[in-house]
């Protein structure tokens, strides 16, 4: 047997490289058209090989090269090759139809011409197969199918037969591994089907049904390849091709706590989740049902690798799935619970105005104003919905973070803030406020300040009166003194 062999596995890889699936465009879109040809793979030339077909592209840019693959194991040698079509001619815009000829008179091959032109970024090809010289030649295998093929069950490849002869019958002799690390371990199995073609032609289409049962396919790496020999005791070149069997569904697991506090960043950890032999490289879909009924996917930026993060909001059960896929769609779902307990706010109060702070109590004098703050904490969550209530001997006065209060009457009053969260769970600060009376030792106001005042400018007044008026009485009574001039008169 030659499975596996190195030069078989060179020709397969040329193969899937120059020859196109189907005889219409290569390489692109159909509905571009960009490089096209209606020759078809299997043709025979004995003097002159001409390939004709239509593109888009500038037909100056067009080199092809003609190559011999006759032998399987020797390198395939380039015989010719250009750098132009043999002819163009204008079809329409930016459209041109074009023929390579080429004078293969002396060669005798299997030969693949490759035609090549640069678009944008990349090359458009397109190739085809053809026999060269007498013959007869080998038959050619032209598969449509990969290099690596994953199978759940069963698939069908396909390929075409070329002949250089017709035929109606030929035999199809396949072979088979198990190749975990690339090689072949342990058995090596052999089929031969017998395939009769219902016309006599050069060209075939080849269909081949794998299924674990009939070919005894265990879950792993498979190395497969098959020749084609036809009634002329003439072989084709050996095709190559990988077989990954996964018909076990993964396994799917999950590391995570089963309580939390709201808030709290919880992680679910799925990278405990394999797929047997193929091991953990699986996809993962996480979803979230939420206290509130809300069921939501995770999003990107709640996953890295197989790692769910949680960041839960709400107080109650959170219900986490994760599905995990394989290669080849095979899906298994896990499940677990996650207890989130509601965490109580906590509250204190700070006095933003200047005044006397006696343990638990504020003292105010008459008419003095007191501002208060409250101070809460609580997870974000619940803090966007904190209810806050301030009261004052009982009677509630505000809803707001702060709050003023002024005017009261002498005396003790309560004063209480109560914050509740959207669980219903409170927390409250009491203490007393009380608001002094006047002392009597206090001054006195500007009236009472200048009434003994007024009092003792009233006796003082009084008694210089007084004593003005009893002198001048004393006066009156005494001797009148004249003066020396008029004594003399």
């Amino acid at each position: 047997m030659t499975v596996l062999s190195k030069s078989g596995f060179i020709l397969i890889m040329l193969l899937v490289c120059y020859v196109p699936l189907t005889s219409g465009y290569d390489s692109v879109d159909e509905n571009q058209a960009i490089l096209h040809s209606d020759s078809e793979n299997g043709q025979w030339h004995n003097n002159t090989l001409q390939i004709t077909g239509t593109t888009t592209l500038q037909p100056q840019t067009a080199t092809w090269v003609l190559i011999d693959i006759t032998e399987e194991y020797s390198y395939h040698n380039i015989i010719s090759s250009g750098e132009f079509f043999s002819e163009v001619t204008p079809i329409d815009e930016s459209l041109w139809s074009w023929s390579i000829q080429i004078d293969v008179e002396q060669y005798d091959c299997i030969c693949m011409i490759q035609v090549t032109q640069p678009h944008a970024d990349s090359v458009q090809t397109l190739t085809r197969v053809v026999f060269i010289g007498d013959g007869p030649h080998a038959p050619m295998l032209l598969p449509s199918h990969q290099e690596n093929i994953t199978l759940d069950g069963r698939i069908t490849i396909n390929a075409e037969s070329l002949h250089s002869i017709p035929v109606n019958e030929s035999t199809l002799n396949l072979s088979w591994c198990y190749s975990p690390y690339g090689a072949c371990m342990g058995e090596i199995y052999n089929k031969q089907i017998q395939l009769t073609y219902n016309t006599s032609s050069m060209k075939h289409q080849l269909s081949i049904q794998l299924d674990t049962n009939n070919f005894s396919l265990t879950d792993g790496k498979w190395q497969f390849e098959y020749e084609l020999h036809n009634p002329f005791l003439l072989v084709s070149p050996v095709i190559n091709f990988e077989l990954n069997v996964d018909e076990t569904n993964p396994i799917a697991e999950i590391i995570a706590p089963s309580t939390a506090n709201e808030g709290e960043t919880v992680l679910f950890d799925g990278s405990g989740s394999h797929d047997g032999i193929w091991g953990s490289d699986l996809q993962s879909v996480w979803t979230v049902l939420q206290p509130d009924g809300l069921q939501r996917v995770a999003t990107a930026d709640e996953v890295e690798g197989m790692v769910f993060s949680l960041n839960p909001t709400l107080s109650g059960n959170y219900y986490v799935n994760l599905d995990v896929i394989d290669s080849v769609g095979r899906l298994t779902s896990t499940s677990c619970e996650l207890s989130v307990s509601n965490l109580p706010p906590s509250v204190g109060i700070e006095v933003l105005s200047d005044v006397k702070i006696n343990s638990q109590n504020a003292l105010l004098s008459l008419g003095e104003e007191l501002i208060l703050e409250a101070d809460i904490h609580d997870t974000n969550s619940d803090l966007a919905k904190i209810q806050i209530q301030w009261f004052l001997d009982d009677i509630l006065i505000s809803n707001t973070n702060q709050v003023t209060v002024n005017d009261l009457d002498v005396g003790e009053h309560k004063m209480m803030l109560v914050v509740t969260d959207d669980d219903g769970a409170s927390d409250s600060q009491e203490f007393k406020v009380t608001v002094l009376e006047p002392s009597s030792d206090a001054p006195m106001d500007s009236q009472e300040e200048s009434q003994p005042i007024l009092i003792t400018i009233v006796f003082l007044a009084l008694f210089i009166l007084g004593a003005i008026l009893t002198k001048r009485n004393k006066s009156d009574s005494l001797p009148k003194w004249e003066s020396a001039s008029e004594e003399k008169e």
